[in-house]
């Protein structure tokens, strides 16, 4: 049996590892890890990591998104196509804060 010193410094390594390989910590064993302190812009993401992300979520989100697209444009066009302007006015606007918002999410 295993003792809990044990199963904690395994658990240590493999986190360790983990951070190796995305680039966080620097070993000074390979390029690949140098490459990503310095700015490189190659890192690769594991593919478990694409498996275990919450696609019903991400779904929801993005109906969401697209459901208030839809409400925003219903609630303004008329006024805004009244008045001479882009129907599509405060569509853009929601779009580009989306944008920055996701932008700044990112980076």
């Amino acid at each position: 049996m295993q003792s809990h010193y044990n199963r904690e410094a395994k658990r240590g390594q493999h986190l360790l590892g983990e951070l190796l390989t995305l680039g966080l910590v620097y070993a000074g064993k390979t390029s690949y890890n140098k490459d990503k302190l310095e700015g490189g812009s190659s890192m690769r993401i594991p593919r478990r990591y694409w498996r275990n992300l919450d696609w019903p979520l991400i779904a929801a989100v993005l109906a969401l998104i697209m459901i208030g697209m839809v409400v925003i444009y219903s609630a303004s066009h008329s006024q805004l196509e009244a008045s001479g302007l882009n129907p599509y006015h405060y569509v853009y606007r929601q779009l580009l804060a989306l944008g920055m918002g996701g932008l700044r999410w990112l980076y």
